[in-house]
């Protein structure tokens, strides 16, 4: 940033998005990590997945 003429640590949108956190117009914030939701998947596949197991033996 500093070659564009910008300093990364005093723009919060940047630290932000570097974070995975993005920002709409209207003032939301939409977090890229997935933190909650890759749980979930997680959990369904590995649900499926034992019960395919399960069903094997």
């Amino acid at each position: 940033m500093g070659k564009l003429g910008g300093s990364s640590s005093s723009d919060s949108g940047y630290t932000d998005g570097a974070k995975g956190i993005l920002s709409s117009s209207s003032g939301q914030k939409v977090d890229l990590s997935g933190g909650g939701l890759k749980e979930q998947v997680t959990k369904q596949v590995c649900d499926k997945i034992l019960a395919q197991g399960k069903s094997m033996l």
